[in-house]
């Protein structure tokens, strides 16, 4: 950890009254502290965001489909599908960085996955809660049995909570 942060501490099981200080017991029995470094997501956006912006050796391509991928001399040929049509972009590195059309778009390069693919959906909200709401903070929070999901406490009453709605 840097910037002046405190070590992370080793994983720890909780007491039983460490546990219920923090949640219901009949719902949560059990739990283990963990260490863990979060970041907020928008200020990581925003600084990719200027630097991609500030970069002139990358070219954005913004609301544009990805059709297909082919190896071509000295690295590679996209296949694109905009609203003013179709092109073919050359590139001597490319990055699939497409979520759940990577496989998709992996095949059409020859690259077939040798076991069956599993996308998941992780949905999540964003919310703030006023002072003097809550008797106390939330915890963050992470499931990992039954439906998955996690809370985190941004401080300020600022919260992120997100879960896979399917293919837990």
């Amino acid at each position: 950890a840097g910037h002046g942060a405190p070590p992370l501490r080793p994983s720890r099981a909780l007491s039983t009254a460490e546990c219920a200080a923090a949640f219901d017991p009949a719902t949560v029995p059990a739990a283990i502290r963990t260490d863990e470094i979060a970041v907020d997501p928008r200020q990581v956006a925003d600084i990719v965001a200027a630097r991609l912006a500030a970069d002139d050796r990358i070219t954005l391509h913004l609301g544009t489909r990805v059709v297909a991928a082919a190896a071509a001399p000295g690295g590679f040929t996209v296949e694109c599908a905009a609203a003013g049509g179709r092109r073919v972009l050359e590139a001597p590195v490319v990055v699939n960085c497409l979520w759940e059309d990577r496989v998709r778009v992996d095949t059409t390069l020859g690259l077939v996955p040798d076991r069956r693919s599993l996308m998941r959906y992780k949905a999540a909200i964003r919310f703030a809660v006023p002072p003097g709401v809550l008797e106390r903070e939330l915890p963050s929070a992470t499931f990992v049995l039954g439906p998955y999901g996690d809370l985190v406490s941004q401080g300020d009453g600022r919260y992120y909570l997100s879960w896979y709605p399917v293919c837990k």
